[in-house]
């Protein structure tokens, strides 16, 4: 390869850092936590292979969505946000604080009942882990995970029918395209801030046609053409 990219992590490794040195190959570090640095990656990248005007063109599309989305949810009073809990590929792990999940949550305009004021903050780890207590006890109105399986784990567990979102059908599944929509390392965030806030607030986007955004999406940055199924 011409060029090499890498997650920090990677670059910590002092054994793994010689051995890649010695193959004299230009080494990029990439990480983000926070839509504005995932824009930001995005434009390095398209620097680095030379696709410069599709980057530019990603970035504009994921900034009208925040736009959009945020002119409509900003003035919802604090106590009239709805209150969701987000599901990270287990039940459990939940957004970590300042992260790019945290971030295009708050955008459209939810209460996190995870990283609500007072809750203690993470600190040098990926991943955020809560008990099933705390879920209990936050009962939120929504809950959004990513992965089929969390879904019958919900459904196998009679403890967590207690829950509000569970009692009133509010578990709902985030789409699953290139990646998981909404994950830490995904490429659609902008799909998932638009389908979250259909999905939480309808009222406030009729107009959204989440079908044709994404069929949109896919076709022009991944030139691929969705089928009906």
């Amino acid at each position: 390869p011409e060029v090499l990219i890498f997650n920090p992590e990677v670059t910590l490794d002092d054994k793994m850092m010689t051995q890649l040195e010695k193959l004299g190959i230009p080494i990029v570090t990439i990480a983000y936590d926070s839509m504005e640095q995932q824009q930001q990656t995005i434009e390095l990248l398209g620097k680095i292979v030379g696709r410069e005007e599709e980057a530019a063109e990603y970035k504009e599309y994921y900034r009208q969505v925040i736009e959009l989305v945020t002119s409509r949810t900003k003035d919802i009073p604090q106590e009239e946000r709805k209150t969701v809990y987000h599901a990270i590929n287990e039940l459990l792990r939940t957004d970590r604080p300042n992260s790019l999940s945290e971030d295009w949550l708050n955008a459209v305009g939810v209460n996190n009942v995870a990283l609500q004021e007072g809750k203690k903050e993470v600190f040098g780890i990926e991943k955020n882990y809560v008990s099933l207590e705390e879920l209990l006890q936050w009962d939120p109105e929504y809950i959004i995970i990513n992965g089929g399986d969390v879904l019958d784990y919900i459904n196998a567990n009679k403890q967590l029918h207690n829950l509000r979102a569970y009692r009133e059908g509010k578990i709902y599944l985030l789409p699953l395209g290139v990646s998981r929509w909404g994950h830490p390392y995904s490429i659609e965030t902008p799909l998932a801030i638009l389908w979250t806030a259909k999905t939480i607030y309808p009222e406030l986007f009729p107009d959204i046609d989440i079908e044709k955004e994404t069929r949109d999406f896919y076709l022009k940055f991944f030139y691929y053409q969705l089928s009906d199924e």
